[in-house]
């Protein structure tokens, strides 16, 4: 029963950077930030200081906690604290610390799942980085800004979609744009020529499985 939780990568995910832990967390259990239901906030850390290199709070409007009945139930917050800053310094050397640990006892960089409950830091999951970019130097307008989450350049007609339910309406080539994605909308993810989401960080499943399909993507 987590008071804040989320996932570590012991790589930039987006650029392939090797020198830096990036964890994404929110408020309660971490189903918020793999579902990309809400946006967590985003921290940079480095691998040699453990301190924080980049700090990117998001707004959480809900947290997901264990209900009575022993099954999620959703909580809505107050203005205060759905913007206010999920982990504090010495929150992020933990989870940072005991990422790097999974890194080291597994040879190679990894996506881990973290909990903090009383005081302690759990490990969840882990598991292998299944795709990482080469790290990028190219310099662009910015005319939308949000989270890069999977790498790439792409042009297409932009289809705004509100449920996997009207995924036939996405023609091949064209860029998705959604509220969110969850496993229902693979097909149609299979078919865009990149992805954009108005929710989700950087280690949401939309932002997963973009880089899995090799599509840009771009998040919150």
């Amino acid at each position: 029963d987590s008071e804040q939780a989320g996932v570590a990568f012991t790589a930039d995910p987006s650029t392939g950077a090797p020198d830096r832990v990036v964890i994404e967390g929110a408020f309660g259990l971490g189903e918020v930030v793999v579902s990309g239901a809400d946006e967590p906030d985003t921290y940079i850390v480095s691998k040699e200081t453990l301190k924080p290199l980049d700090i990117r709070v998001g707004h959480q409007s809900i947290k997901i906690v264990r209900g009575a009945d022993g099954h999620d139930s959703a909580v809505n917050l107050d203005d205060g604290v759905a913007d206010s800053r999920v982990l504090d310094d010495d929150e992020l050397r933990s989870i940072a610390e005991l990422a790097i640990a999974t890194e080291r006892h597994n040879g190679c960089p990894q996506d881990t799942e973290w909990a903090l409950a009383a005081g302690r830091t759990y490990l969840v999951q882990s598991r292998p980085v299944t795709t990482l970019p080469t790290a990028s130097s190219d310099s662009h307008t910015v005319l939308v800004r949000g989270l890069a989450a999977a790498p790439g350049k792409v042009t297409g007609k932009v289809r705004v979609l509100q449920s996997p339910h009207e995924g036939n309406q996405l023609l091949d080539g064209e860029i998705l744009v959604a509220p969110m994605t969850n496993p229902d909308w693979l097909p149609t993810m299979r078919r865009a020529a990149a992805l954009v989401t108005d929710t989700g960080g950087m280690t949401c499943h939309s932002a997963i499985v973009a880089r899995e399909l090799g599509i840009p993507c771009l998040v919150g």
